[in-house]
């Protein structure tokens, strides 16, 4: 899958085993992807995680988290470890003020931002060298009153231009703004009620790149914070 913002193109990889390797400072990867793994692989990922990582694991209350948790950070864990040409289990995450995980870098190099979400079975990444980055996927859900959600949460003009549109577009449509928002606020560390406040009816968004992609099942948004970009 490819998706656009007007400029530059970024490119969807959607195996594990063909990620990019290199990275320019000015690129944004993005991978999607799958946390069904069967059980040998299930034991490979979790030798790459950090004693912290897998007692989070053990922690969590059901056979279906612990799995979800296990695979998508040791998958996170393969990715970053290519792109660094180290290790998997030899990443070091570090936080910033804010408590946004990003990876430790060579000196010389500007740090590497991740963000990473998933819903139900599909898992979302994105990795940048650009400025801080969010990511979220969400599947549809028919049952949800996303009309109500929309008027209470969105801004005025949002609100009205879903209500306006085609009644089958409507859902895909709610589900773009919410990602975009949600991509935002895992970006640079806001509340996500601090961003569903905030009006992206017409697309200008002044210091982010955004994309979007429609999903079989549901949408998928990343966001890069780019202080000085017009938008």
């Amino acid at each position: 899958m490819v998706a656009t913002d007007g400029g530059r193109t970024v490119e969807v990889q959607t195996s594990p085993d063909h990620a990019w390797t290199e990275l320019g400072d000015d690129e944004v990867h993005v991978w999607i992807g799958s946390l069904r793994r069967p059980p040998a692989r299930l034991a490979a990922l979790a030798t790459l995680l950090n004693a912290d990582e897998l007692h989070r694991t053990r922690v969590l209350p059901s056979p279906t988290d612990r799995r979800r948790f296990l695979v998508g950070r040791g998958q996170l864990r393969l990715l970053l470890g290519r792109y660094l040409g180290t290790a998997p289990g030899a990443v070091r995450l570090i936080r910033l003020p804010n408590g946004k995980p990003i990876v430790a870098s060579s000196a010389g190099r500007a740090p590497l931002h991740f963000s990473l979400s998933h819903s139900g079975e599909q898992v979302l990444y994105a990795v940048t060298r650009t400025g801080e980055v969010g990511a979220d996927v969400q599947r549809f859900r028919t049952d949800m009153d996303w009309r109500g959600l929309a008027s209470r949460f969105f801004a005025p003009a949002e609100a009205i231009q879903l209500r306006s549109g085609e009644r089958a577009s409507g859902l895909p449509a709610f589900y773009r703004l919410w990602t975009r928002k949600e991509a935002m606020a895992k970006a640079d560390g806001r509340s996500l009620f601090w961003w569903l406040g905030t009006d992206l009816s017409s697309d200008r968004t002044p210091g982010w790149r955004l994309w979007t992609w429609r999903l079989p099942a549901g949408v998928a948004s990343v966001a890069v914070r780019i202080p000085g970009w017009a938008g």
